[in-house]
């Protein structure tokens, strides 16, 4: 496993293959073995999704329309909320925009769609 960026989900694909398990259907992560980590990594919780790259971090928080943005090249220790600097705002939106596509292509295989009302 690289120095670079992974997340928790790749862990289970990768144990399975250092014991030579194939993984069961509908596994969602990818083995870290060999990786070379990734370009970014997400996370979605209950009230909030977030999106790291190497040099920055957005957080957005799902019932409000604010959230945090930091650059951790300047700002490792994230005390400096760049959310609503006019700065910044093209790099909030490219955030944004890789939160989005991940949203829109990271369903969950084993779920059913869900029925029409």
């Amino acid at each position: 496993v690289s120095g670079g960026l992974n997340e928790e989900i790749d862990v289970l694909p990768a144990i399975l293959e250092l014991l030579g398990i194939p993984g069961p259907k509908g596994i969602q992560g990818k083995s870290l073995l060999g990786a070379a980590g990734k370009a970014a990594v997400f996370a979605e919780f209950p009230t909030i999704h977030a999106v790291r790259t190497t040099d920055w971090k957005l957080v957005r928080y799902l019932r409000s329309k604010t959230g945090e943005l930091y650059d951790l090249r300047n700002d490792p220790h994230e005390l400096h909320n760049r959310w609503d600097d006019p700065g910044h705002a093209r790099r909030r939106g490219e955030m944004e925009g890789l939160l989005f596509d991940w949203l829109v292509t990271s369903q969950d295989p084993l779920l059913a769609p869900a029925a029409d009302t």
